[in-house]
């Protein structure tokens, strides 16, 4: 498994998500002033954002420095300011009420058990009628895997699970966002060794945070029994990927819940894309 500061590199599944948020800004007739990349986990989709938006202030929050021991804060060249992040920065953003017109997420959500922290904190930001577009992994992701392990060895978790796409639309609606629209997109990615796989996830910073996870180093014939479930008859590994893509709008915000504590999604809001 690579060192934990390096993990940002050659993170290929960021870059594909965050092509296809841009893909999707055209679509929406806002220019905002102000944008929040929520859990920024390097320079290139804020860069992307800026050139995209080039009279908008990108102000990038990074979650990475609870995460990397030594890590440092940046400054970006477009932040006017270094952003000191909190013990728990996504669920206490360093960010005045309704002080940006749009937010986006790009994987941020993957390592909240509960979305609902985070939403409501983005809620609180965003101006009503201010865009918020995300990307989150759905519980398909890495199903492959979660098998091999649990046949190998039932006793510990060794893989976390995703929210599900119905449970993302629910969560923004009860977070306090307007007209939420979800579609995923199913990914396949093939490799042709095991520690090729060990990379990729460790430069997604997918390593397991599990409450049950084991205590301590898995054994060598565990982790053996593990690749060979794993691997194909022709010797190569196959991972699952789940994206769950979703956009909604920023509304004011009710001091209480609803009282009938219903929460409603159009089934024409919801999408499925292979």
């Amino acid at each position: 498994m690579p060192q934990p500061e390096t993990f940002a590199r050659d993170a290929f599944l960021f870059a594909h998500t965050a092509r296809e948020l841009m893909s999707r800004l055209d679509l929406l007739a806002v220019m905002p002033e102000r944008i929040v990349d929520v859990g920024a986990h390097d320079t290139q989709f804020s860069q992307q954002l800026a050139a995209h938006y080039k009279a908008a202030q990108i102000t990038a929050v990074e979650p990475w420095q609870q995460l990397l021991p030594g890590s440092q804060t940046r400054r970006w060249p477009w932040q006017k300011r270094r952003i000191q992040p909190s013990s728990n920065v996504l669920t206490d953003l360093p960010l005045a009420d309704h002080s940006a017109q749009m937010a986006v997420a790009n994987l941020s959500l993957v390592r909240y058990a509960e979305p609902d922290a985070v939403l409501n904190e983005i809620a609180r930001v965003l101006q009503p009628g201010g865009a918020f577009l995300m990307a989150t992994l759905g519980p398909d992701t890495l199903r492959e895997l979660r098998d091999a392990w649990q046949s190998a060895d039932a006793q510990h978790a060794h893989v976390a699970t995703f929210t599900d796409m119905h449970d993302v639309g629910d969560a923004l609606v009860r977070n306090g966002f307007a007209e939420p629209v979800l579609d995923v997109e199913r990914l396949t990615l093939r490799y042709t060794s095991v520690d090729a796989l060990w990379r990729d996830l460790g430069a997604h910073a997918a390593r397991n945070r599990l409450p049950d996870a084991r205590k301590g180093l898995t054994g060598k014939n565990t982790f053996s029994q593990m690749t060979q479930n794993l691997q194909n008859d022709d010797g190569t590994f196959e991972i699952s990927v789940e994206v769950v893509y979703a956009q909604s709008w920023g509304q004011e915000r009710r001091s209480s819940p609803d009282p009938s504590g219903d929460i409603r999604i159009s089934p024409t809001s919801i999408r499925r894309r292979v």
